[in-house]
């Protein structure tokens, strides 16, 4: 064992079977703020976009996380409707599709939720996928 005043700290994790240095705590901490600084910038970039894109169809509002999830979820909700408005029996028969399961199917890189339950008609759903295909297609020309 090396004396007290010889060893250097450095964290590590393993992943996939494989030990992965992380560095010094300062080092790390100061790689997640910048890390969280990005996502808020970036999530926040996206979701006001998705909110304009489908404005047309729906009007939403958007948060970064909520009680049960963090800066990395993108969070919508509707104040005009209330998923009270909505039938659990209609959503099993596919008459509702869930906003979240829209925007996951056009940006599967994306953490969605919907904590207030936002459901859509099946048209609305239809034209709600076009135009988050759309604004992903101009997103990256």
């Amino acid at each position: 064992m090396l004396p007290r005043t010889t060893r250097t700290a450095f964290l590590i994790y393993i992943s996939a079977g494989k030990v992965h240095l992380m560095g010094k705590l300062d080092e790390m901490l100061r790689t997640l703020k910048e890390s969280v600084e990005n996502i808020e910038r970036i999530n926040t970039m996206l979701g006001r976009e998705i909110c304009l894109a489908v404005a047309p169809v729906i009007k939403l509002d958007f948060s970064l996380g909520w009680e049960e999830a963090g800066p990395d979820t993108l969070c919508f909700w509707c104040p005009g409707r209330r998923v009270l408005d909505v039938k659990l029996d209609d959503v099993q028969k596919g008459k509702y599709v869930r906003f979240a399961e829209i925007v996951e199917e056009v940006f599967p890189e994306l953490k969605v939720d919907t904590p207030y339950g936002v459901y859509v008609t099946r048209d609305e759903a239809r034209r709600i996928r076009a135009a988050l295909k759309r604004l992903r297609r101009r997103l990256n020309e």
